[in-house]
């Protein structure tokens, strides 16, 4: 005989959470920032994940836990982890959305050097300010 399982009977994610590193400003900067994603699933009825997949940015991770590369492009984020159990049935959930800022470096506003009376020692003055908009 044949046992048939549901069509309802999937995978369980409990959370899918998402927690930013080397952010600027409390936000997420392009080329500079990468996040920590972290997935809880069980089997339904006994039966077990065999396999955590994420696609972000381009890039294909695997596992319960992964930390992205750095954000290559500025704009609005999604993260899907996708489960699949041992009998071939998935599950897929996402974490909150956010957004990756453009990196805009700093720009040099003036810059004076100065030889001091011994002629060995330069003095050297530098201002910098951060571009508008853009997170440094």
């Amino acid at each position: 005989f044949t046992i048939v399982c549901p069509n309802d009977v999937v995978p369980i994610i409990s959370s899918v959470t998402r927690t930013g590193n080397n952010l600027r400003d409390g936000v997420y900067v392009q080329g500079k920032s990468t996040a920590t994603v972290k997935t809880v699933a069980g089997g339904a009825y006994g039966s077990k994940i065999i396999s955590y997949s994420c696609v972000v940015d381009g890039v294909k991770y695997t596992g319960s836990e992964f930390t992205t590369l750095a954000f290559k492009s500025a704009g609005s984020y999604t993260i899907t982890v996708t489960v699949t159990d041992g009998r071939g049935r998935t599950a897929s959930k996402s974490a909150t959305a956010f957004t990756v800022y453009e990196y805009k470096p700093p720009y040099i506003t003036s810059f004076t050097a100065e030889r001091q009376a011994d002629g060995t020692t330069v003095i050297a003055t530098l201002v910098a300010k951060r571009q508008k908009r853009g997170v440094v």
